[in-house]
This record gives structure tokens, C-alpha cells and sequence, in this order.
């Protein structure tokens, strides 16, 4: 099985973005304690907010969204975002 890069872009509330990053940078570190996930960054061009991950497969990214610590953090992205756009893709080729 690929891993899985999944990329969500978000438009956040200008009031809410200082909030959001500190948490958001939060939810990264505690998945990137995940057993399943390989890579995650966290971008930001103003108010706009691009998270990238990598998990093992499928079934690792769907074991995270069922973690107390994204649980948690889902309310404040639901809060705080204006708009969401989740794109998932299968890892080809890995060039370092």
C-alpha cells in the first residue's frame, strides 16, 4: 500500500488566526507522535493556511481522525475556518 499525502487548505477568520496556528501547531506535534504518520507541516500566506501530512496508508490517516487529540481540535478548525478544501494523494516516487 502508498502513503498517503494529504494536503487541506484553509481560509481562516482574521481574528481567529494567531488562535488557530498555536493550536493547530499543537494537533501537528501530537500527530506526528502517530505511529502512522510520517511528515507534517503546517504553511501560512496570511490568513491562509495549508497543512501537509503523510501517513503510512489509508487506514493510518483514518486511526488519526479518530484521536482524542484531533477530536479536540476539529471544533476550533470548524470555528475558525470560512472554508476547507481536503485533497488526498497517493505517494509515487519520494525524491530527497
Amino acid at each position: 500500500m502508498n502513503e498517503l499525502a494529504v494536503a487541506v487548505k484553509l481560509e481562516i477568520k482574521k481574528e481567529c488566526i494567531d488562535e488557530f496556528i498555536a493550536l493547530a501547531s499543537e494537533n501537528a506535534a501530537n500527530t506526528l507522535k502517530e505511529d502512522g504518520c510520517l511528515y507534517f507541516d503546517i504553511g501560512v500566506n496570511g490568513s491562509t493556511v495549508l497543512f501537509y501530512e503523510v501517513y503510512k496508508s489509508d487506514e493510518a490517516f483514518n486511526e488519526h481522525l479518530n484521536t482524542a487529540h484531533y477530536m479536540e481540535f476539529d471544533p476550533v478548525m470548524k470555528r475558525c475556518a470560512l472554508s476547507k478544501e481536503v485533497s488526498k494523494y497517493y505517494i509515487a516516487s519520494v525524491n530527497k
